[in-house]
């Protein structure tokens, strides 16, 4: 079966509807607003929160956990090349000083989130992850951002039996339990993507020449090599006539534009991340070339748009796993943007904060499932039993011992009218229960 057959067995064709019912027209009486997913799911906690002692004295269960406090960090490229990623930080704070403020913290430890820039440098990278853990003594990692920088890392977090949760990477290689027993992964699997792309291009743009523009690292490849082999494959085939690389520390990449260019591309796949997604508009711009666009979700932020210029960027294809930032008619957008006022007034709600504010939500249901007295391991295996946990991200949210990827759905998703604009049925791949 075509791994992007929108499986189409009867039960998962009702768990489909079901997931679209969820994130877009939720009904009036069930009171999911994003309050009450942003809350984590108190209600699907209660049992988790019942099995151990309600009485029982907090106590310092573990390195970074208090009677009072529960300390987690973070590495990212605040600066560098991924610094645009920086609003996912800020909205995971802002989660978290909502959590403590009105829910009194995790069984009544205050959350302390200890967030560190790694200047989108792996040599950096290593070094303030020492400091977090011998400095700093967090008990967990969350929200890690960055596949070189991760890469560099997660041997040393690994080796330490330090929590590694919901690396905001989509690389295959951070849902690898074998190796990584102690590191899970957050954004939509890469490969998986890139058949959901490949998918509609060979749909809708049957026989095209087409460019590939990737990072030079495992993010990028993990498209390229997915992407680039099943777009030129099966039904409706494009012609892929040039494959392009970059490395995060260019600054200029008009070279490999032209080269695609010049080998007459008439649609261009951009795997990059938004300062080269940018760059590469930029380019088309000055250049008065005007192929087809088809990029990764990690460059699907309003930042994005206008920073490429809407005009430019109409009509671009993507894919998402969130609803977008501009849906207010979406419950859990507009509970984000009313808290995001209260306890981040100075940022600006965006795609990121957003995926920020999801993955705060789904580490704190982590650590009240990991018990009153939390350990790092009540913590992995917390995080190894997920199960239909509803956050703001489509889909419920699934974890495994064998599967360390939470999310597992996603939407196509347009360039209309200077915003995101998703179409279309949810795609979802399987959760894996056995090795």
């Amino acid at each position: 079966m075509n791994a992007l057959s929108r499986i189409r067995s009867v039960g998962l064709l009702a768990l489909a509807a079901l997931l679209i019912l969820a994130a877009s027209c939720r009904s009036s009486g069930e009171e999911k607003t994003g309050a009450a997913t942003a809350t984590g799911g108190a209600r699907a906690t209660a049992a988790a929160q019942a099995t151990e002692d309600a009485n029982a004295p907090l106590r310092a269960s573990d390195v970074g956990v208090t009677e009072t406090e529960i300390v987690l960090g973070q590495h990212t490229g605040r600066s560098g090349a991924y610094a645009s990623y920086w609003p996912i930080s800020q909205g995971m704070q802002a989660y978290f000083d909502y959590w403590n403020a009105e829910k009194g913290g995790v069984h009544g430890r205050k959350i302390r989130f200890v967030v560190k820039d790694d200047q989108t440098n792996p040599a950096v990278a290593r070094t303030v992850v020492q400091e977090l853990i011998e400095k700093d003594k967090v008990f967990a990692f969350t929200g890690n951002l960055g596949t070189p920088q991760h890469s560099a890392v997660a041997d040393l977090i690994n080796a330490q039996k330090i929590p590694d949760l919901w690396v905001f990477t989509g690389a295959g290689k951070w849902n690898d339990p074998q190796n990584l027993p102690y590191t899970f992964g957050w954004t939509f699997s890469y490969p998986t993507e890139s058949k959901i792309l490949s998918e509609y291009a060979k749909k809708n743009w049957p026989g095209k020449k087409i460019g590939i523009f990737y990072q030079n690292d495992d993010f990028g490849k993990d498209y390229q090599k997915v992407f680039g082999q099943d777009v030129k494959t099966g039904q409706g085939a494009l012609q892929v006539v040039a494959e392009q690389s970059y490395e995060t520390t260019a600054s200029d990449i008009s070279s490999q534009m032209q080269a695609l260019k010049n080998a007459g591309a008439e649609v261009v796949a951009l795997f990059s991340v938004p300062k080269f997604t940018i760059l590469a508009f930029k380019f088309m711009r000055e250049s008065g070339w005007r192929p087809l666009v088809i990029m990764s979700s990690v460059s699907a932020d309003p930042s994005v748009i206008e920073g490429a210029g809407a005009d430019l960027i109409e009509g671009t294809i993507t894919a998402a796993y969130l609803p977008d930032i501009s849906d207010d008619s979406n419950p859990d957008v507009q509970e984000h943007k009313r808290l995001m006022a209260k306890y981040a007034p100075g940022v600006t709600p965006s795609n990121f904060t957003l995926s920020g504010w999801a993955q705060a939500q789904l580490t704190v249901e982590t650590l009240l499932r990991a018990g009153r007295n939390p350990t790092r391991e009540s913590l992995v295996r917390a995080a190894e039993s997920i199960k239909d946990f509803k956050g703001i991200a489509y889909g419920p949210y699934n974890t495994t011992k064998y599967d360390h990827h939470p999310l597992h759905c996603q939407r196509p998703t347009k360039v209309e009218g200077g915003k995101f604009v998703q179409f279309g049925d949810l795609i979802c791949a399987p959760v894996k229960d056995k090795p």
